[in-house]
């Protein structure tokens, strides 16, 4: 066990062997994309989406986030040396095509930018993956706020709807008021989405200020988090080090 984070202990012996891959696969099957185009015809497809979700403003991908944008990339595209960062130790290691995405860094740094330009990329290439029980469906996500959940937690008192997107963004979770009440039923709504998803194997997207390891949600969603997502991280300073400037 670890640090206590919440009063709970964190198991990071359990989390790194998740990220070792001790954890069962999803059944989730990449198709592969249906595009004549070079790898380096794509990228330049990339950048030109970039180019347009930024202006008039110019586009840049530095050593602040060109790991991440390389990443991002390879993970649309289907290929299998995708890499990502260990949450806890902060190496690199292999990504997997069948998780979902967790980018954190601190506001300004770009994390909407880069899920934007990200799902413009997908829908530009019709990439498509399947899993049982849910056909064949899109890899381009529905998008969220974190207060926008916790709001429709307060009014309806549920967060079930969230299962039915077979890919779902949750943006800014962590922002969000953390407790909730409906008739005097106290909950979290991002908590119980990242558990649903998680034990259903759904893709998910998340952006976040906060770092898995810290997230304030415990210790219990800290290893799902870790279960289900490629992580990573901007860096820059908090104003004007966006990926637009």
């Amino acid at each position: 066990m670890g640090t206590i984070t919440n009063g709970e202990k964190i198991d990071f012996a359990g989390i790194e062997a998740m990220l070792r891959g001790a954890v069962k696969d999803s059944q989730i099957i990449r198709e592969p994309i249906r595009s004549n185009l070079s790898t380096n015809d794509l990228k330049r497809v990339l950048m030109r989406i970039g180019e347009s979700k930024c202006a008039p403003a110019k586009f840049i991908i530095d050593d602040d986030n060109r790991f991440v944008y390389e990443n991002f990339f390879k993970w649309a595209i289907g290929d299998s040396s995708l890499k990502a960062v260990n949450p806890i130790s902060g190496e690199t290691i292999d990504g997997s095509l069948t998780k979902g995405i967790y980018i954190c860094g601190p506001t300004g740094t770009g994390k909407t930018m880069c899920l934007n330009i990200l799902r413009a990329f997908l829908n530009a290439l019709g990439v498509m993956v399947s899993m049982p029980g849910r056909g064949r469906y899109m890899l381009a996500w529905t998008t969220f706020f974190a207060t926008d959940v916790s709001q429709r937690m307060q009014d309806y008192g549920t967060a079930s709807w969230a299962n039915d997107y077979p890919v779902l963004c949750l943006q800014d979770i962590g922002s969000e008021v953390q407790t909730v009440s409906h008739f005097g039923t106290k909950s979290n709504a991002v908590e119980q989405i990242i558990q649903m998803r998680g034990e259903q194997n759904l893709i998910t997207v998340f952006s976040s200020n906060y770092r898995i390891k810290g997230i304030p949600y415990g210790s219990r969603i800290e290893s799902r988090l870790c279960q289900m997502c490629n992580y990573y991280e901007l860096r820059g300073e908090e104003i004007g080090r966006a990926s637009c400037r």
